[in-house]
């Protein structure tokens, strides 16, 4: 503060009536000194520097400590019991003021008597991120979730380009958003929220990338089970045909009509063997015995866990920016109301 900035307004109040006297060929009333009440006004304008931090941004508080100290000859003190602060409600574009606290200055647990500190606590105003920066993002989460329910198991293509959009989306209006946050080098709760949500499509891919994966797996190990079947069941007709010949060569007395009945015979028992062994599989010796979870449940087991995890981080995010305000919160009401 330099003296150019300040405003004096000196008040005296006479205490007594004065007595005439001549000063320099003047009459005048003149008073004692000690009698005599002074009322000293001071205005005087200051800019303050208030270093904010983000950690919480966009609904971080700032609490600004301003010391104001006496000066004066002598040990000026503050009177606790006439200090008071003036202050009208402040209603910002991007921040709201509560009403300022004040207290002397503490050092090494004493008082020191010439120094007000007063309390400002800003907060930031947060309606507007909600349309252009949460909300948008838990649209597109709504829409990772339901890429999974919408499209079949089968259709890879679409579920994964679909996810790999969402992504590509998700980048854009962080890169936008980047432009017009404050500048700050350590890590912003924003910062923290489109992480997360970028981390997230990409789960989106890799779990419709396991779905995939697990699908081909079992449609690979049918067809090899289908395989295996249908050369059991060629090896079982070539069988029961040898079974057949070796009847008709051992009974040559039966030939003629009795050999056409034994032959028709035979390779009626050798297509029920076949239709039977079809319609049944899994009494086959070579069947596999493995019981594989399908892919629909995979599907289903991705989306529940996706939501537990969104839920999660919702929930700790809340916490997260809460347990930090707290302490700044905490710290404002260590004042006192000078109101």
């Amino acid at each position: 503060m330099n003296s150019y900035d300040m405003v004096d307004n000196i008040q005296l109040t006479p205490l007594k009536r004065g007595k005439f006297t001549y000063m320099d060929s003047y009459e005048a009333l003149e008073y004692g000194g000690d009698d005599v009440l002074i009322k000293l006004t001071r205005a005087v304008e200051i800019s303050v520097q208030c270093n904010f931090q983000f950690t919480t941004f966009p609904f971080d508080l700032q609490l600004c400590l301003i010391p104001v100290v006496l000066s004066g000859l002598g040990y000026p003190e503050v009177d606790k019991q006439q200090l008071k602060v003036f202050s009208d409600p402040q209603h910002l574009s991007i921040y709201n003021v509560d009403p300022i606290r004040c207290r002397t200055q503490l050092l090494n647990d004493s008082i020191v008597r010439d120094t007000v500190v007063i309390a400002v606590m800003i907060r930031r105003r947060s309606e507007g991120f909600f349309l252009t920066t949460l909300g948008p993002c838990l649209v597109l989460e709504i829409l990772g979730h339901i890429s999974l329910v919408a499209f079949p198991v089968d259709e890879f293509y679409q579920r994964a380009s679909t996810a790999l959009s969402l992504l590509i989306v998700m980048a854009s209006l962080f890169s936008q958003s980047v432009t017009i946050l404050p500048k700050s080098a350590s890590p912003k709760a924003v910062d923290v929220w489109f992480f997360f949500f970028t981390l997230r499509f990409f789960l989106f891919f890799v779990a419709h990338c396991m779905v995939e994966l697990h699908r081909t797996r079992v449609a690979s190990s049918s067809k090899k089970e289908d395989r295996n079947s249908k050369r059991q069941l060629d090896s079982q007709e070539g069988k029961s045909k040898v079974r057949v010949l070796k009847n008709l060569h051992s009974h040559k007395e039966y030939l003629g009509q009795s050999l056409a009945m034994r032959i028709r015979h035979g390779a009626e028992n050798s297509k029920n063997v076949h239709s039977f062994n079809v319609e049944n599989p899994w009494m086959l010796k070579s069947a596999s015995n493995k019981t594989f979870i399908s892919p629909a449940t995979v599907n289903l087991w991705c989306l529940a866990i996706g939501i537990a995890i969104d839920f999660i981080f919702v929930g700790l995010f809340v916490y997260s920016i809460k347990l930090l305000n707290y302490k700044h919160i905490d710290e404002f009401m260590k004042y006192n109301d000078c109101s």
